[in-house]
Order: C-alpha cells, then structure tokens, then sequence
C-alpha cells in the first residue's frame, strides 16, 4: 500500500498538471492518431472532414484547431496549416443552442461572459480580446476577437445553420468549422466565402440524418475531389478512452439497437437504402496476414497449402487505385480478404511496388477497364502494370460464363457475406469503410461512389476460378513489411508463391 508521502506527491503532481493545462490548454491537447490524421490533412487541402462516432473529441479536435489559428500558438511539431498571421474565422452549429453549448463552450469555456466557467476553454484566458453577444439564447455569442501570437487580432463570428444560407453570405473567410452535417446549400456558400482567401473548410459530424450530400462530396472521384477534399473516418475503437470492454458495453446501452452504427462507428444511418444492411462485425476474418504467414485468430499460424491466393485491382484512372488480396478456401468455398489499400495520386510503379512488398508472385485480376489504352503511351493500362512486374490475368475479370454484370457481383459478395463464406480481416479499415456507406438510390440503382476496394474484390469474386494454391517459400528482393522497394542483398524474406 503506497504511504502518505506518496499519495501527497502524487496529489501534487496531479495539480501541477491540472494548472499547466490550464495556463497553456493548447499545448496540453494530445491528439489520437485518427484526429492526427485530420490535423495533418489540413495541411494539404481545402476541404476535410472527420466523420466520427459519439464521445470520442471529434468536436474538441476541431475546437483545439481552430484555437490554434486563431491565436497562432502553433505547438512544436504541429503538421496542420499554417497561416502567415491573424485569420478570419467562422463556427457554426446546427442550431444556435448547439453553437453555444458545444462550440462556444469548447473554445470559450462552459459560462456566458462574467459567469463562472467563462474564459475556461482551449482559448488560453489571455487571448480573448473582446466579445460580442448574440440574440435568442442567453449567453451565446455572435463574436469574440482572439490576441494573434505574431501580432494582430483574429476574428470569429459564431452562426448555426437554422439560420439558413443568407446569414452566410458576406465577408471573405480563412477557415470555416462546422459541426454536425450540414445542409448543402450552406456548405457551398461556406466554400465561397473561402474562395478569395485560399482558406479552409472543416467539418465534424456522426452521420444521423441521412443527409448525404456533403458526405457525397468527399467520396467522388473526380481529379478536383482528389485534389481537394479528404475525410478521416474515427469510430469507437479509435479512442482509447473508450476502447476498454467496460467503456464500450456503456456506450452500447445510451443508444438503441438502429442507432448503434451511427453513434459507435460513425457510419451513415442508410436505412433500407444499405446495400449490405447487416452487422459488420460478423464480417471480420479469423484469419489475417501477419509478416510472410497466414495467422488464424485463435489456431496460429496456418498450412496454406490448400488455400489459393489472388489479387484483385481496381485501376485509380479518376480515382485512387485500390487492391485487394484474398486467400480462397476452396474445400469450403469460403474468401478471405487478407490486405486491401488505396493509392491516390500515384502511378502505376508505385501500386506494383507496394502489391510486390506484400505478395509479390501472386496472380491479378482486372476489370475490363483494364483494356482501354493509356492517353500519354497508347499501351493498355493492363499492359503497363505487367511490364512494371505485376502478374496480371491474361484477360479481364468475367464470370465463368462470360460478362461481367455489376448487379451480378454486388449480389454474390453479399450473398457470401451473410451466409459465411467471405470474411475481411479487420485490419482492412478502408474496405470496411466502403462497405458501411455502399447503398442505393431512391430508383434502386447502386450508388457507385466511394467503391474502389469494393470494386478490386468484385474482381475477385468473379474470377475466383483463377487463384492458384500459394505456399510460402525464400524470397530474395522486395521487402514484405509493406513499405514496399527493393530489399539489401543477403536479407531472408518470403512471399507468397504460385505452384
């Protein structure tokens, strides 16, 4: 048992904690690597979102942000944007009540202006200058201006989306948050007021509504939605906060059974719109790629003699490019998906070099756009991967008795997927992603966004007949760790063959 002398230093450590955090709030905040990812992000491009479940800081992430660049405190080693001095910014909630009690209250603290609890939020007590209050809610702001570290003042005005799309017009902006979704219609014009200034906007929600539209927008593949948007996807797990078994069962019981995905996973409320409308954790492989061997959960490593192995590519033409690996049981007729990643951006080198790190002997199967010719070359862009060394398929992917009908692929992988005979090993985050959101139309068409790795395993499942039985033996030459490139002679590595 620890002696008072201990309890006394551990209370006084505590406490000195507690007053750094509060005298530098913005230093003291440790992001979850998820919510790194959407920091980082705003480095690159104009429009990110974290799309999040419940009770796991997706609002404070943007609050920590924008407190950020609105007082210059860049943290050391911060990989965010950066602004060259004060901004202009905007905070807008779904009503003015939410505006107030969350995004205020996360910035300026949980107290209107002279009560108790204002000048308590990631805003450090010094830095605001002034305020201005709103109408309708009592304590809620319309503005406060922020003390710049390099000089200056910033701005930010708070707005929610009730309001409707003409309280958005106006002045040019450097950064627009929104919390929760948003109606199109003001998310556009929140983008034009960020035009002139080469701003950002950022956008933090769990899917509730059913309202797509803006999640639409970071799932086209469009070379400008490439060029200018990206989302981050946080569930649950990714908090560690929650991830305790313990965390998990109490959050289970706030929500009914229909809300769970929403509120846990931070997947879209699809309704019977869901292509693949059942739970997907009974989705998730026992099986998995760790290093050169084929681990079972709860077995070990595996005998793969039996299994055959394949890859299947979706080529990134105006939209990232995407492979899948399985390993097909075929005594039981059952896939498995052991590795899937996208590429956006990049050239066919790359995707074959990163498909060679992690097995690089094994068969690929394409789809028929696999035949049209490449603008720059005039070769076939099935062609150019197999002179960069991939083992493509002889033809396109199509089934035994020819054709190669989407409706017929969408049908047989969720046929597989509730009858037991496709899982996905649950490291493959971005298949699972697709998956969540993969739905149709109020005609019944499948909405063909957002689909790539869905895509590559189509591919597989059409043209399971082509796997061959793998083993795994020596290999010399690329490395299998998945950082792909050539590998130093004399390094003992394997990979996945074909017999």
């Amino acid at each position: 048992m620890a002696n008072d002398t201990d309890l006394d230093a551990a209370l006084e450590l505590l406490e000195a904690k507690l007053k750094d955090q509060q005298a530098d709030p913005i230093g003291a905040f440790r992001p979850y690597p998820k919510q790194q990812l959407f920091i980082e992000a705003t480095a690159e491009y104009t429009e990110v979102a974290l799309q999040a479940a419940n009770q796991i800081g997706k609002t404070l992430t943007a609050a920590w942000l924008l407190s950020v660049w609105l007082t210059g405190r860049y943290p050391p080693g911060f990989k965010g944007r950066r602004f060259h001095g004060p901004v202009n910014a905007r905070a807008a909630g779904v009503t003015t009540s939410d505006t107030a009690t969350i995004m205020q209250g996360k910035l300026c603290g949980p107290g209107a202006p002279g009560e108790e609890g204002w000048n308590t939020g990631l805003l450090p007590p010094s830095s605001i200058v002034s305020h201005k209050l709103g109408h309708g809610v009592s304590g809620a702001l319309a503005s406060i201006t922020v003390r710049h570290a390099g000089g200056g003042l910033s701005t930010l005005d708070f707005k929610s989306m009730e309001m409707g799309r003409t309280k958005f017009q106006g002045a040019s902006l450097d950064v627009v948050w929104l919390d929760e979704e948003c109606p199109i219609d003001i998310y556009t014009e929140c983008l034009a007021r960020t035009i002139a200034t080469a701003g950002i906007v950022i956008s933090t929600f769990t899917p509730l509504t059913g309202n797509f539209e803006v999640l639409d927008r970071f799932t086209e593949r469009s070379p400008e939605a490439l060029r200018n948007r990206h989302r981050v996807h946080m569930t649950a797990r990714d908090a560690a906060h929650l991830e305790s078994p313990e965390a998990q069962e109490r959050l289970l019981a706030m929500f009914s059974p229909h809300e769970r995905r929403a509120r846990l996973e931070g997947l879209p409320l699809l309704g019977s719109g869901a292509v693949f409308d059942f739970d997907h954790e009974q989705l998730v492989s026992p099986l998995r790629l760790v290093g050169t061997e084929i681990v079972h959960d709860t077995l070990g490593p595996i005998e793969s003699d039996y299994m055959a192995l394949l890859w299947g590519v979706d080529f990134g033409i105006f939209h990232p490019f995407a492979a899948v690996l399985a390993a097909y049981d075929r005594n039981e007729d059952v896939v498995f998906v052991l590795k899937c990643f996208k590429m956006a951006k990049s050239t066919p080198v790359e995707h074959v070099s990163r498909m060679r790190s992690i097995a690089p002997n094994v068969k690929v199967v394409f789809p028929h756009d696999g035949a049209a010719h490449e603008k720059g070359s005039g070769m076939q862009l099935a062609e150019i991967y197999r002179k960069e060394g991939a083992l493509m398929h002889s033809t396109h992917s199509t089934w035994a008795k020819g054709g190669y009908d989407f409706e017929a692929g969408v049908e047989e992988m969720r046929l597989r997927m509730i009858s037991g005979r496709l899982f996905i090993s649950r490291d493959c985050w971005e298949l699972f992603d697709e998956i969540s959101t993969y739905r149709r139309d109020q005609n019944g068409r499948v909405v063909k966004k957002h689909d790539d790795a869905l895509s590559a395993l189509r591919q597989i499942i059409m043209m399971l007949r082509a796997a061959k039985p793998a083993k795994i033996g020596p290999y010399r030459g690329y490395d299998v760790s998945g950082s792909g490139g050539p590998r130093a002679a004399g390094t003992d590595d394997y990979y996945f063959g074909i017999d």
